[in-house]
């Protein structure tokens, strides 16, 4: 079997998650707000007159304050709220999908309003804290890649319809879900993950956490796995006896002392992903 690039992600696009129907009442966006620029000050301007206040001096860029961090209203969502598509009960249309990318949102708490959301894409932010999608039952897919979030509450759990979610370069130090039945594809990269825990994810196929301080590969209960990256962590011994579709693992960059508890179907090409020199080959078998 061919080797697969280990940087690739292979996320699928959100067109390409099954769409499920919404059965509760949505939050309206409201309508777009128009921003209004500022006037760039005079860099030559005359003197004031007598009773007037001086104009500042311009600003240079390197001086410039860092820019403050913004909670996300209703009136930012009505401006990048997308996607009609019609309610659960055949009532009604709603908006479903969020796209907001590096504008420093810090609180979210908003989109609790918004119910019938299935595809939300915050990447780049500043958010810490996700637990306003608890009230989101029918997310289809998430992305929160680069972002400071250091959890995944236990008040995510049960997404019965979550199908994919990024969590890329965040600072989770901790999964507190079990149970995310329709999960295909997950990514943890560059997280700070010592342990990855996921008791009832039956339909994963794509797992990613490379960049981790992860020790161990138990705790995944995936049976149906099919590609793992886990490359960059502290990995000592593999247990993935039970993962026998797995097809592709790349585990580089860790401390492996031993291939005891590989999948024996894996083929050849895919055991020399563990490894960086032919040296480490012939070491871990003897």
């Amino acid at each position: 079997m061919a080797d697969d690039d280990p940087d690739a992600t292979d996320q699928p696009a959100a067109e390409e998650v099954t769409e499920i129907e919404a059965d509760a009442a949505a939050g309206a966006g409201d309508e777009p707000a128009e921003d209004g620029g500022d006037a760039a000050a005079p860099t030559d301007a005359p003197p004031p007159c007598e009773g007037e206040e001086p104009v500042p001096p311009p600003v240079d860029e390197d001086d410039k304050p860092v820019e403050d961090s913004e909670v996300l209203t209703s009136e930012m969502v009505g401006q990048h709220i997308s996607l009609l598509a019609r309610t659960g009960n055949g009532l009604s249309h709603a908006y479903t999908r969020l796209e907001i990318h590096s504008k420093n949102l810090t609180n979210i708490d908003v989109l609790e309003n918004y119910l019938h959301l299935r595809y939300i894409d915050l990447a780049e932010n500043a958010i810490s804290d996700i637990s306003a999608l608890s009230s989101l039952e029918y997310l289809l897919s998430i992305d929160f890649h680069a972002n400071k979030i250091k959890k995944i509450p236990a008040s995510m759990d049960k997404r019965k319809y979550l199908q994919q979610a990024n969590f890329a370069k965040n600072m989770i130090e901790s999964i507190d879900v079990t149970d995310w039945p329709m999960i295909a594809w997950l990514n943890l990269n560059e997280n700070k993950l010592s342990e990855v825990r996921l008791p009832e994810f039956g339909e994963l196929i794509h797992l990613e956490a490379r960049g981790n301080k992860i020790t161990t590969t138990r705790g995944i209960n995936a049976r149906k796995l099919e590609r793992l990256y886990l490359g960059g962590n502290q990995i000592k011994a593999l247990d993935l006896d039970d993962k026998p579709n797995l097809q592709i693992l790349h585990v580089r960059d860790n401390q492996i002392v031993s291939l005891d508890g590989l999948n024996e179907s894996l083929n050849h090409s895919t055991i020399n992903n563990l490894v960086e020199t032919l040296d480490d080959i012939w070491r871990l078998g003897t």
